[in-house]
Parts: structure tokens; sequence; C-alpha cells
């Protein structure tokens, strides 16, 4: 046989070469923003404020200043605490880049906050350094199962075939790269555990498997491939456990060691903030979450809003693979089967399309695995076949890509319409083409409703038995409507309540809010209030009403309903009669008048 002059190591090289050139390329600036800037804070918090228990009011300046998102959806309170709802992974992996950005910071005179250029600048670099570190130990890992020819093309499929390409080099979600590094990193641990179950190895593969966790408290179900390795048998789990008690003791109690000493640093970070080891950090958001019994799977797959296989159409190649790999390599059980329930609990998050990003970036976390089947397929003889039906499809990863970055491929508003009216363009998206896109919440959260197309779906009338506010009722009864008859997902809503009072307890609207709120399983997670002065209130005198305009966000599920009420804010006393409510499906913007 000829020596390989062209090995994997060279084509990683390269790579990384690649990878630094686009992150320059697309800039430093303003990547800690949105998600980003909920798991970085820790290190500011930590470094230069010295305290992880600061008010909300000191990231509210923060944002002034350097407009991470348009509101601080990042931070849970406790008792006037702003506790960020991510974990720490990111942060911790990032600690090292965030002393490097301060000590210039300091030298060259930017404000020394955690926050300004030079912190970016860093930040970005530790986010290249992972990248890179992944991909190299993805390769070590592809080596253990496959030949350098296989391990190549296999990396060629999924740096270019996939959507880890781009948000390595600023898809500004990175967790899910360094979730991809330490899984990859996870994995190979486990087999060097395995081969050589030495005290060491054993403490880096438990660190490597709770540093997984803290990146994202999902990634830890990848903990099932370590627990579970070698295992080929049905009481083969019995048979490891006991050799590992009798003959490793010590190595195990280091996994554990290693495990425990990382993974306790959030549940530190927790008591510090909420006074608990252990809580629910999304719980003040009940619109996400995780839908075990409903899950959102088929438009996980193939929604063409944020589809994996219509945006990476390559990984139905490898899940093929995947399929196989039991049969073909030692271990592939266990893989496959951890795959699968990770695309499980993925599809299950109820914001199923994971925000802005391209194709489902959650996947990305799971590509170690994923490379794995590429490799299956590529290893056989039908080497050719699979890298000619490959090609076109990792061409077509590659121009979305760079429609992606133009703004032509929209980060969570494509439609199946949009899509092909766009499909092999470069030019930006006319006018007539963003029609078709799925409609924006924020596009009609304070337009008049006059400026609206709207289509009634159904009026409410109900009387109210708890209608009169006073010193002992500050709130009407809970007026809730259930949904389920009219519910789409990816559409937008809009709700009228107008409420009707007894003319003589009038007073004037100041000291009432009204209020309408989407409930799921009887928690609130989305709420809007209006004052007198918001233009979503109006009142009517002649016919003694008042009425507020609510734009819902995506109802969670079929299962949400709306509540109304008024609630008595301050001493203002008042008999409400009754209340009329709306439901109107916004169809888009009404055209203005020539």
């Amino acid at each position: 046989m000829k020596p390989i002059l062209f090995k994997s190591r060279h084509l990683v090289i390269l790579i990384s070469v690649l990878i630094i050139f686009l992150f320059v390329l697309f800039g430093f600036k303003n990547i800690i923003s949105w998600d980003t800037f909920g798991q970085y804070c820790y290190l500011p918090s930590f470094f230069i404020d010295r305290d992880l228990t600061v008010p909300l009011s000191h990231f509210d300046e923060l944002n002034n200043t350097y407009q991470f998102s348009s509101t601080l959806y990042q931070f849970n309170i406790f008792n006037d605490v702003a506790a960020t709802k991510y974990t720490c992974g990111l942060a911790l992996l990032s600690a090292p880049f965030f002393i490097a950005g301060h000590i210039f910071a300091l030298i060259f005179n930017y404000p020394p906050d955690g926050y300004s250029l030079p912190y970016s600048i860093a930040f970005g670099i530790g986010c290249i350094f992972y990248a890179i570190l992944g991909l190299f130990y993805l390769r070590k890992v592809l080596l253990h199962f496959f030949d350098e020819k296989t391990t190549m093309w296999t990396i060629v499929l999924l740096v270019f075939g996939t959507n880890f390409l781009l948000n390595a080099t600023g898809g500004r979600a990175f967790t899910h790269t360094f979730s991809f590094t330490f899984l990859a990193i996870l994995i190979w641990k486990t087999i060097k555990f395995h081969q050589f179950p030495t005290i060491k190895n054993g403490f880096l593969l438990g660190a490597s498997l709770a540093i997984l966790g803290l990146i994202r408290f999902p990634d830890l179900l990848f903990g099932l491939i370590p627990l579970f390795w070698n295992v080929n048998r049905l009481n083969g789990f019995k048979h490891k456990m006991i050799f590992f008690k009798n003959n490793h003791l010590k190595e195990i109690i280091a996994v554990f060691l290693g495990f425990i000493l990382f993974i306790s640093i959030q549940f530190i970070f927790w008591k510090i903030t909420s006074g608990k080891f252990l809580i629910d950090s999304y719980a003040n958001n009940p619109g996400e979450g995780f839908d075990w019994f409903h899950p959102y799977t088929y438009q996980f797959l193939f929604s063409f809003k944020k589809g994996w296989f219509i945006y990476t159409p390559i990984a139905i190649l490898a899940i093929i693979g995947l399929v196989r790999l039991p049969f073909k390599k030692e271990n592939g059980l266990i893989l496959t089967i951890t795959f699968f329930i990770f695309l499980y609990v993925a599809s299950c998050w109820t914001t199923w399309w994971y925000a802005g990003s391209f194709s489902s970036r959650a996947m990305i976390d799971s590509y170690p695995v994923l490379a794995i089947g590429f490799g299956i397929l590529l290893s056989t003889g039908k080497r050719k076949l699979v890298l000619i039906i490959s090609v076109p499809l990792l061409l077509l990863n590659i121009f979305q890509f760079i429609q992606y970055k133009k703004g032509i491929i929209s980060m969570s508003q494509m439609t199946k319409e949009y899509y092909f009216s766009t499909f092999g363009q470069l030019a930006p998206a006319t006018e007539a083409q963003k029609e078709l896109l799925e409609l924006d919440y924020f596009d009609y959260f304070d337009r008049d409703i006059d400026q609206i197309k709207l289509l009634p779906l159904h009026t409410w009338k109900a009387p109210l038995k708890q209608g009169v506010l006073n010193e002992q009722n500050w709130f009407t009864e809970n007026i809730e409507i259930d949904l389920s008859d009219y519910y789409q997902p990816q559409t937008l809503y809009l709700v009228t309540a107008t409420w009707t009072y007894e003319k003589a307890s009038f007073k004037g609207l100041e000291g009432l809010v009204p209020n309408m709120a989407i409930m799921y399983k009887n928690k609130t997670y989305d709420w809007r209030g209006a004052e007198p002065g918001n233009p979503d209130l109006s009142q009517n005198i002649e016919e003694n009403t008042f009425t507020m305009k609510y734009v819902l966000l995506n109802l969670r599920t079929k299962k949400d309903k709306l509540r109304v009420q008024v609630w008595r804010k301050d001493p203002k006393d008042i008999e409400i009669k009754s209340v009329e409510v709306t439901l109107f499906r916004i169809l888009g913007k009404k055209s203005p008048e020539k």
C-alpha cells in the first residue's frame, strides 16, 4: 500500500486555519450577547465585581452600554439578586481567556468591566481554541474506529456538510461548540479509561462529564456512554460493575471525585444566589421547558422553520450509518442509543427551534457521535457512492451558510414558501419575498391595531361576579379562556379585552391595571399589563368601557389558556360589570394608504 501523504492531522490543521480566518472575518464585536451574555456574565461578577449577588439594575446599566439583548431575559430574581438562568460551563472554560482580556484592557485603557473590546476578543479567541480542540479530539476518536482515509472524509463531511462550521465561526450560540468539544473528549477519555483504568484517566473522565453537564445540563445524558461502555450482553453491566469494584475501586472513586468536584460549582452558585443547592432555573419562564410526552420531533426534523433534515440534509446519511453502527463496531449500540435519546430530548424542548440560529443548533452537541455514523458509511465498499451523494449536500450547506451570513436565510422566521422563493439566491430578499416569512412578534408588539391585518376568530362575553374592586378585593375574578380550538403552531394572535364598568363608580383609570396572561399548566409564562398612557390601553367614555390590546407570543401548546383580569394597583374603587374578549389571527401589516 502507498503511504498516505496527506493525513487527517493535516486536514484538521487546515480547517483550524479556516476557522480562525472566518472568525476574524466575521468580527469579534458584540459576540457577548443574547444567551451568550447570560452564560458569560459569571466571569465579570466573580473576577471584577467580586460579588455574585448583584441586583438586576447592575446588568441593566451594562445592557444600556453594550446592548446585549432587547430584554434581560437571561436572569432569575431571588430576593433582589439577579442570577443567570444558564449554567457556568462556558464561563469556567473561558476564564483563562477572560484574565488575558482583563490584562489587555488595563494596559490599553479600555473599560475594565469585563465586556469591552479586549474581553470580546479574548472570549472569541477562547471560542476558536475550543472549536479547534474539539476537532483534534474528534480525530482521535475516529481513528479509534476507522483508518486515516475514512477519518479524513468523515471530518470533511461533518465540518462542511453541517452547521458546525457556522456555529464555530460566529453562530452566537457557542455553548454547542463547547459541548461538541467536551463530548469528543468524554468519548476519548472513556476509551482510554477502559483501556488503561488509572486514577488519572478516571479523574479526567469524571471531570469531562461534569464540564459537559456544566455547559448544558441535558448533555449529562451522554454519561450513558462511559457507564455502558464495553457492555455487550444483558448481564454485562452487572459483571462490569463487579469487575471494577473488585479490581479498580480507587479508579472508580477518582471518576466520581472528578465529576463531583466540577459539577458542585453550579450547586454552590445556586446556593449563594437563591439559598438552595438545586433549582429549576427555567421555573420563572414556563414558556420554555420539556414536554416529555408531546415531543416536537417532526417539526424539529422536517419543519422549514428550522428542521434539521431540511437545513442539514447530509445528517440523514449519518443517521443511516448510526443505525448500522451496532452491527459494525463494538460499543456501537450504546453510542446509537444515546444519540437517539439525545435527539428525543432535544426535540421535547417547547421552543424546539432554539431561537436564532442556522439549522437545529442543539444537535451540534451530539456531532462527535454523528461523525461515527458518517464513518460507518464511508468505511464500506460503497465509499465512492456515499461521497457522490454527499457532494451536492455539502455544497448546499456551504451555499446556505453564505445565505445565512447575508441575512437571506432568517434566524427564526423561515417558511416553506420563503425557502423556495430564495433558493439559490444571493441577492438580498425583496420586500415581496419578506412577506412570505413567518410573522415576527416584535413587529406587532407596539403597532396600532388599525395598522394590522386581522382575522376575527371568536368572541367571548362574561359577566363578572367579582367585579367590585376595593380595599378588600384587589383583583377581578380570573377569566380563563381555552384557546385549543384556535391553536396553530408558529402563529401570531392578537387579543382585545373590553371591560364595561358602572358609570357611577368610575373615577378614572389611574391606579387600575388591566392585564392578560398566557398560562401553561396553571403557570404564567407571558404577562402584559397596561396602565394609563400605554398605547395598548384605550377608553370609550360614551360606552363606559376601556379596552386593552395584547399580542400573544407563540403559544407553547394547544392546552395553553388565556387569563384576563383587572388589578387594583392603587386605591381606586370601581365596579366592573362584564368583559368581552375577542381573539384575532394576525395576517400581516396593512399597506399604507396612498
